[in-house]
């Protein structure tokens, strides 16, 4: 990677974990308190215990008061310290109880001082040097002790010594202790500094120390005169990779998609994961266009080779956005914005695939977030309608049956297409409500028919994908609504497409089921355009199939596509489903499905979607 200034971690509570802060700090407590007692035993030595030994009992309480007060301050001041992993302080405290003891030393008398020999040079090396210095200064006072005390003399008065050697332990414990809390809190420092600009999974800089390299990467092009490229990577179909093999196993797709794409790029240039199955790559000085049309082919070719994970084949792709500096912005912001624009258009070409950002994109951006923003107003200000196109039934030329169909009259734009503003709905969320409110209308619209015209009317209420991925969504409501209404589920038929039935195989079934359930029809729309489904329709609750028109419009007497139909026709009867031919003009078209067996039919040659009002007559009509 380029060299580049790391940003500073943010501000996190750093040092060991709960468990470690709760045995380090038990052991403190005992450190201390022992401590404690002994200093106050070295302090009552140094001050007046000789003087109380020997028969000035006068001395004794005030001497004893001196102790207790000294040596239980001490104890507070260290443990505050302790608790609060503040080093400096413990060896400022450490300071401050050489210098109360250090008027009470007396050199004319090592028999009675040797104590303070021994304890109050390791003292200062402890509180002004490290556990080396410690250790060392340690051991040469307990020599210099032993040496000064030795002898017969050591036999007949060993506390001294003892009490040295007691605290020489205290205060290497306490600064191995010491020690160990700051090595840990630089560990976690240092944990918590990864996590927080590099990506746990794949080991990537994240988004904040992407910005920080985009923004270096800027201001030396801007130096040199010279271009930056940065690429979108987004692998395509990822979410079933999830869906269909769980997460774990999308984990190790992730890991070797960026392995293989290391390999497409230079040491220099910068990787890094901008969300689930999404890559940001920037390309320093950048020689031409070609340079990056090779890498992102690069990119693309590995990406789509097979990923082997143990008996599992996962073959993938990637959609690439690509914006240039400065030719598309200036700031980081701005390109990382334009190349996710161009990500857009390369997945809804068809993916596996490169786009370059242009000015035209950006204003087809624009119009897609003033139309997000004005759809959020769209129902409550009435802007919203549902038009009814008229089933027929082929044999009989009745219409008991119609489709819902959405349409939005904005107030400045006029009639905008239902291809238009549905995609920008599903991408926003607006999805749910504009659905729930369709289907509310056209629970009011049937009740309305089936009271004037026949009991069994049915309309058809097309579902988003995106629809099914709010758990429950309407197989309550839905159920509840027509219940409340005084209307059997029968009233209503759902209609999905054909990629539902691949995008979540378990939910999707426990949707459908609850829906048939209460009675409510499903109807699979533009079959045959999408994935072809047919193993999956014995395994669906599918009372209606409806051939795309795409297959209506090319039908001729001998064209390959009535072959195809009347396949269709006899597949779906055979599974004990109805077929609806969209798309119908002629009364050729008419005709010949009729005579393949066809059960209904819907399009222009019968009724173009019209408001419910408009489309009376043409029920009474049928009717009579």
């Amino acid at each position: 990677m380029m060299n580049e200034r790391v940003p500073e971690a943010p501000g996190a509570p750093l040092g060991p974990s709960p468990f470690q802060h709760r045995v380090t700090t038990i052991m403190l407590m005992i450190v201390v308190a022992i401590g404690g007692v002994i200093s106050m035993v070295a302090v009552a030595h140094a001050l007046g215990w000789t003087a109380f030994a020997v028969g000035q009992p006068h001395r004794a309480p005030t001497t004893i008061a001196v102790c207790v007060s000294l040596s239980t301050l001490a104890l507070a001041v260290l443990a505050e310290c302790y608790r609060r992993g503040a080093a400096w302080a413990v060896r400022a405290a450490t300071l401050v109880l050489v210098i109360v003891l250090l008027p009470s030393v007396r050199t004319d008398a090592f028999d009675t001082n040797i104590p303070q020999v021994v304890w109050l040079p390791t003292l200062l090396a402890f509180a002004t040097s490290n556990l080396r210095w410690s250790l060392f200064v340690a051991a040469l006072t307990a020599a210099w002790a032993a040496l000064l005390h030795g002898g017969h003399r050591a036999l007949h008065t060993p506390a001294p010594l003892l009490i040295s050697a007691l605290i020489l332990v205290i205060l290497v414990s306490a600064r191995i202790i010491e020690d160990r809390l700051l090595e840990d809190a630089r560990a976690q420092a240092d944990r918590v500094h990864r996590l927080a600009l590099f990506d746990e999974l794949t080991g990537l800089p994240n988004r904040r120390l992407l910005t920080d390299r985009l923004n270096q990467a800027l201001k030396k092009a801007e130096r040199d005169k010279s271009e930056v490229a940065v690429l979108f990577v987004d692998l395509d179909h990822f979410k079933e990779v999830n869906d269909t093999l769980g997460h774990g196993k999308g984990d190790l797709v992730l890991i070797e998609a960026v392995a293989r794409i290391r390999t497409c790029v230079r040491a220099s240039d910068t990787l890094a994961r901008f969300g689930s199955d999404e890559f940001i790559l920037v390309l320093g000085d950048v020689s031409d266009r070609a340079a990056v049309d090779r890498i992102a082919a690069a990119i693309n070719h590995r990406l789509a080779e097979a990923f082997v994970l143990g008996e599992e084949q996962i073959f993938a792709s990637a959609s690439i956005g690509v914006s240039l500096y400065p030719a598309d912005g200036a700031a980081a912001e701005d390109l990382l914005r334009h190349a996710d624009q161009a990500l857009f258009v390369a997945k809804e070409s068809g993916r596996n695939r490169c786009v370059y950002f242009t000015a035209k994109l950006h204003e087809d951006a624009e119009q897609r977030a003033r139309l997000a923003h004005d759809l959020r107003t769209a129902i409550s200000g009435g802007q919203l309608r549902v038009h009814y196109q008229p089933i027929v039934e082929l044999a009989t030329g009745a219409i008991h049956k119609a489709e819902a169909l959405v349409r939005w009259y904005h107030p400045t734009r006029g009639l905008i297409s239902p291809a238009v503003f549905i995609p920008i709905a599903e991408a926003t969320g607006l999805i749910h409500d504009i659905g729930d409110w369709v289907f509310r209308e056209a629970v009011d619209q049937v009740t309305r028919w089936r009271e004037a015209h026949t009991e069994r009317f049915q309309i058809s209420v097309n579902r988003s994908p995106a629809q099914f991925r709010v758990e429950g969504s309407d197989r309550i409501f839905w159920p509840k609504h027509l219940s409340d209404r005084g209307l059997a589920g029968d009233a209503i038929v759902l209609e999905i497409t054909e990629g539902l039935l691949i995008d979540d195989a378990r939910g999707v079934a426990q949707h459908l089921d609850a829906l048939r359930s209460a009675g409510i029809g499903v109807s699979l729309d533009d079959f045959g355009t999408g994935y072809s489904a047919l193993a999956y329709l014995h395994k669906y609750p599918i009372d209606y199939v409806k051939i795309d028109q795409s297959f209506v419009r090319e039908m001729g007497a001998a064209s390959k596509h009535l072959s195809l139909c009347k396949a269709i026709i006899v597949m779906a009867h055979e599974l004990g489903m109805k077929v609806v031919a969209e798309g119908v003009e002629t009364e050729a078209q008419r005709a010949l499905l009729l005579a393949a067996g066809r059960d209904y039919a819907q399009g222009y040659l019968f009724s173009r979607p019209m408001a419910s009002a408009d489309l009376e007559p043409l029920l009474v009509r049928a009717a009579g």
